[in-house]
């Protein structure tokens, strides 16, 4: 990240490559000598949006494309902003999981 200062305004830069190298380490598929797995994934959070009941996430995976998922809660009197952030996160990591597999059964085919 490069961090500018034009005249009063502070203009931020963020390296794209320093994100994908980070998100590339982040994402990861392990299994061990005791058949134990270990699926790990990342990814940046771009924008959030809170709209009761809903949420909207924008985030960038790990080959730099944005995607956006929507999750809603089903009680909106008791709206938490933490909670439906975390099941936008989960249906992004869901997104992410079909797109791996979806890589690894057109590269087994080729």
């Amino acid at each position: 990240m490069a961090k500018y200062k034009v005249g009063e305004e502070l203009i931020i830069i963020e390296s794209i490559n320093e994100e994908m190298d980070k998100l590339v380490k982040l994402t990861s598929l392990k299994v061990d000598e005791n058949d134990y797995a270990n699926l790990s994934l990342g990814v940046r959070i771009v924008k959030v949006q809170y709209n009761n009941p809903s949420v909207t996430l924008t985030y960038r995976n790990h080959e730099g494309k944005e995607h956006k998922v929507y999750a809603t809660c089903l009680d909106p009197e008791n709206f938490d902003e933490n909670r439906a952030l975390e099941k936008a996160l989960l249906e992004a990591f869901q997104h992410e999981i079909i797109h791996l597999g979806a890589i690894k059964n057109c590269k087994i085919c080729k």
